[in-house]
């Protein structure tokens, strides 16, 4: 019994961090931002058409939380939600951009 109510308190818990989530891009309808979309997209925008691609190959949808350069170079960080796998091609995408730069 007490699985059963964890597993259920999870599912709340997702269920609400979803319901509570701004809505989907109208250029990138598989990406959410949690910040302004036109500051984090302008100049980027082949980078965030591939990531779009890949979400909608992936089937999810991808929550972008921070982006910027830092000593290392470019970065973005995101989660993903649905299905997909660790193989699913965000961060090769990412860092080829971040290095033709």
């Amino acid at each position: 019994m007490d699985k059963y109510k964890r597993k259920k308190a999870f599912q709340l818990l997702a269920t609400n961090y979803e319901l509570a989530l701004p809505p989907v891009s109208f250029f990138y309808p598989n990406i959410i931002f949690l910040f302004d979309e036109k500051l984090a997209v302008v100049g980027r925008e082949f980078l965030f058409a591939r990531l779009n691609a890949l979400a909608v190959k992936n089937r999810q949808t991808l929550v972008v939380t921070d982006i910027g350069w830092d000593r290392g170079g470019f970065y973005l960080s995101f989660d993903e939600l649905g299905a997909g796998s660790d193989g699913d091609g965000y961060d090769v995408c990412i860092e080829v951009w971040g290095q033709n730069r």
